[in-house]
């Protein structure tokens, strides 16, 4: 007796679950922060600006074989400036991620199938900053 019970309650699990996956949804499915960053992409130019003394200093720097791989497990993987990278990082919202700890927080300013805008702002003494801008594509 105890088996049929068993066996029926399988069976009307297994039911539920193909029938619930195999309903067609009416809504698309947005595509998450994550996996429109999954992917390597190619450093087109990283922008920095030293605020200090009062009058910015930019500099601007053209990747060439330059990359940043990121990759599903939370870890990005990148070569820039003749220097190879690993590095943690985290989405915090659709606008926001860190790179290497919580304290690098970047606004993420553009992110689509082929251009990935990344800005990081680092305050230092009263009235000087960092501005870091980073443009890629896929």
């Amino acid at each position: 007796m105890k088996s049929i019970k068993t066996t029926t309650g399988i069976l009307f699990f297994a039911m539920t679950v193909l029938l619930y996956t195999s309903c067609k949804k009416d809504t698309p499915v947005p595509e998450s922060v994550q996996s429109k960053l999954i992917g390597k992409w190619k450093i087109q130019s990283i922008v920095e600006n030293d605020y200090f003394s009062g009058s910015a200093h930019v500099t601007t720097y053209s990747g060439a074989a330059d990359y940043a791989d990121f990759r599903s497990d939370n870890k990005l993987y990148s070569y820039s400036q003749n220097y190879y990278d690993t590095s943690a990082y985290g989405i915090i919202s659709d606008t926001k991620m860190w790179i290497d700890s919580n304290n690098n927080v970047y606004d993420i300013q553009a992110l689509t199938s082929t251009q990935l805008k990344l800005y990081l702002k680092e305050n230092g003494l009263p009235g000087e900053y960092t501005e870091t801008t980073v443009n890629c594509s896929k």
